[in-house]
């Protein structure tokens, strides 16, 4: 249907070469088909008369994040933003990219302004918490992230994200703290191993505190991670990688 949609639009531009969204909607149609080239000159091309084309902007947004190209991919998301500044999948892809891209002051303000309108967004409690930890080493601001992380973990555990960044405050803390644990569902329904890692041993090997444990009840886990995740959680192994 894609195809003929193509066909279809290529004659309506013949016969009407001014017509309104005839590009646009050839970009979504190329899209679909898997067509990344024509999607962007479509696009484009929509652009040229039609500025404020929120399906283009949006299409050239997502195809230059998929080409991991940052610097274009925020142009037109600052450009969607301008459009409709209370877009919430806007603000938070623009703030994800500010933080991709380094830029965390950025990337906090965009945050800020989603979690304004959608308080319990997770993606954002996490990318709040993770652009805060790098513009604030205060140890007030290492706390406030780590609320917003474990805030995060409880809408939705299986963030790996949020357990990365969690690892890192607990690093900059020098904390002993459980991080993680499985569930072994074939035996019996307790937490069948999980980790406190020392953040001041770089090597896995030589942690103190890292292995298995007693077994330890899922409400005991529970009151010590504040949470309940029911896959397992690589946060002992994420970590060694940033050190």
């Amino acid at each position: 249907q894609w195809e003929r949609g193509l066909v279809a639009l290529s004659r309506i531009h013949e016969l009407d070469p001014n017509h309104k969204l005839v590009f646009s909607r050839q970009a979504a149609c190329a899209l679909r088909l898997g067509n990344e080239i024509d999607a962007q000159k479509y696009a484009l091309e929509e652009l040229k008369s039609n500025p404020k084309d929120e399906a283009s902007l949006t299409i050239l947004a997502f195809l230059y994040g998929m080409q991991q190209n940052l610097e274009q991919q925020t142009v037109y998301l600052t450009r969607l933003l301008a459009i409709s500044p209370n877009n919430i999948d806007t603000l938070r892809d623009l703030g994800q990219v500010y933080s991709d891209s380094g830029k965390h002051t950025e990337a906090l303000k965009q945050t800020e302004a989603l979690l304004k309108l959608k308080p319990d967004d997770s993606q954002a409690l996490a990318l709040r918490a993770a652009s805060r930890f790098e513009v604030d080493g205060s140890p007030e601001a290492a706390k406030k992230s780590e609320d917003d992380l474990i805030a995060s973990l409880k809408l939705n555990p299986l963030s790996g994200f949020a357990r990365y960044n969690l690892g890192k405050v607990y690093m900059r803390e020098a904390k002993y703290k459980l991080t993680g644990y499985t569930l072994n569902v074939k035996f019996r329904p307790i937490a069948q191993h999980y980790w406190i890692c020392d953040p001041t041993v770089p090597e896995m090997k030589d942690q103190p505190f890292c292995g298995f444990y007693d077994p330890m009840t899922i409400q005991e886990a529970a009151a010590l991670l504040g949470f309940v995740p029911s896959l397992l959680l690589q946060v002992a192994s994420l970590m060694t990688t940033t050190l």
